[in-house]
């Protein structure tokens, strides 16, 4: 599928700036395995995912409307949890040490007002179409 060809190249992408000493990650960092058997899939999905979020959030009908598939993953309860999804989701490990989001802050910190109008921006394209 288009999404493990993506998270293969990612994982290369990774292990190349790993090797190359450009990022590094510490000990306590976990990765996820590359899965290519059901079982293998089946066996880390029942890890990541919040299964009772999911039955709530579907429930609710929060998420997976008109046919989009969301699914809360499991992650550390520090209240980083959007940066260690987002490390998730992007280099398979949660950044335990929070590098991302010291680089998210940082970059926030040093704004001219870029991030101010991008808001803006889509706030006035939301308030446009009338949506939610």
């Amino acid at each position: 599928s288009v999404n493990m060809e993506k998270a293969e190249r990612i994982h290369q992408r990774v292990q190349l700036e790993l090797e190359r000493g450009s990022i590094q990650m510490n000990g306590f960092s976990s990765e996820l395995p590359r899965v290519e058997q059901r079982q293998v899939h089946t066996a880390v999905e029942n890890i990541l995912v919040d299964a009772e979020m999911r039955q709530f959030l579907v429930q609710a009908g929060i998420i997976n409307r008109e046919g989009t598939q969301l699914t809360p993953i499991q992650t550390i309860g520090d209240g980083n949890c959007l940066p260690h999804a987002v490390s998730l989701y992007m280099w398979g490990v949660q950044d335990k040490k929070l590098h991302l989001r010291s680089c998210l802050a940082r970059a926030m910190e040093e704004d001219t007002g870029m991030l101010q109008e991008r808001w803006a921006h889509q706030r006035r394209a939301r308030d446009a179409t009338g949506a939610v």
